[in-house]
């Protein structure tokens, strides 16, 4: 009965651990107007295991759903690629930007301003999920998403 009970303890810090494994940097989500329903997300994603991670889902109670994509240029025209995972790899990082891999916010269920926090929960490969917090940031020209699906 002891070693079970100390193999259930073991067992349940690993994967508490293994959640947190994830290092986030600069997760921003750029302001949109009130009327658009897609929003991009943004992020440093760093993997300091020596195995690659994958993040086969992300979702946030604040929206609809959240996608992960991939930006394309084939023939000079873009075209966004959704994904089903986005792999970390084994001690490196994975830059989620314009241009590239990104996330897609549908439809806020708040009007969301600059300051506000993005909250989004990343489940990995291995059934463990870590929640961040993105901050919402004033948007450049560069961040209009409302042009996309």
């Amino acid at each position: 009965m002891k070693i079970i009970l100390l193999l259930t303890l073991l067992l349940l810090s690993l994967s508490v651990r293994a959640a947190d494994v994830l290092v986030i940097r600069d997760a921003v989500v750029p302001e949109k107007p009130p009327s658009v329903t897609v929003m991009g997300g943004f992020m440093s994603i760093e993997n300091p295991t020596d195995k690659e991670i994958r993040i086969v889902n992300i979702s946030s109670s604040q929206f609809d759903h959240v996608e992960m994509h991939q930006t394309l240029i084939k023939d000079n025209l873009a075209r966004m690629i959704k994904q089903d995972a986005l792999i970390v790899p084994a001690n490196g990082k994975l830059e989620l930007k314009r241009g590239s891999h990104h996330l897609m916010l549908f439809n806020p269920k708040i009007k969301f301003k600059s300051g506000d926090a993005v909250e989004l929960v990343l489940t990995l490969h291995n059934g463990t999920s870590q929640k961040i917090v993105a901050k919402v940031m004033p948007a450049t020209l560069d961040d209009d998403h409302s042009h996309h699906h």
